[in-house]
């Protein structure tokens, strides 16, 4: 069984317990309590951003299914100020993604475009359209793969347009959150 499953099985275990005992706000929030321990420890021990995730939005679900049945109180408040932290963690590891990405797209560029200057050295670069990115993962690496086309113009007092469609890869290692273009790139004509 994977993380991610023991964190949702759990979080539904302890959100069915939940829902069955709405009387007592402290001894609920000491369920939820439970959650968040266990959801932190699986948080804390992967790298793998989709997992992170996860974990915040089990805890977010358990949190708010706490304050649904328990909305004024201690124990509302301590679930409130717990919610806003889990929210916040989440809304970081989005950005961190993102940044990442950004990261990764703008080196796929660069590569992009030498690639297409290695072609045809003697003429000046236009500009760069993003023709397809995917991105998948595997293991811990966010797999990217990005296509370009290129336009660029003879330099040399000629009117020779080029245009190239370069296609480059390269990769986001989640553990060290270092990016690595691929050396090959392919360029069609």
């Amino acid at each position: 069984m994977t993380i991610s499953k023991v964190s949702g099985a759990c979080a539904f275990v302890l959100l069915l317990g939940l829902l069955s005992s709405c009387s007592n706000p402290q001894a609920d929030y000491d369920k939820v309590h439970k959650l968040i321990s266990a959801t932190e420890q699986t948080y804390q021990q992967t790298p793998d951003y989709e997992i992170r995730m996860k974990c915040c939005d089990d805890v977010m679900t358990a949190l708010q299914s706490f304050l649904a049945s328990h909305k004024d109180g201690e124990w509302a408040n301590v679930a409130r100020n717990s919610l806003a932290a889990w929210q916040s963690k989440k809304l970081a590891l989005q950005e961190e993604l993102k940044s990442l990405m950004s990261e990764m797209t703008k080196q796929l560029t660069t590569k992009a475009i030498a690639m297409a200057r290695r072609q045809h050295d003697m003429s000046d670069f236009e500009k760069v359209d993003l023709l397809n990115h995917i991105a998948s993962k595997s293991n811990l690496n966010i797999n990217v793969k990005e296509d370009y086309e290129i336009r660029m113009h003879g330099a040399l007092f000629t009117s020779n347009i080029f245009k190239l469609v370069v296609h480059t890869s390269g990769h986001i290692a989640m553990n060290s959150k270092t990016i690595i273009v691929d050396d090959s790139a392919s360029v069609e004509e």
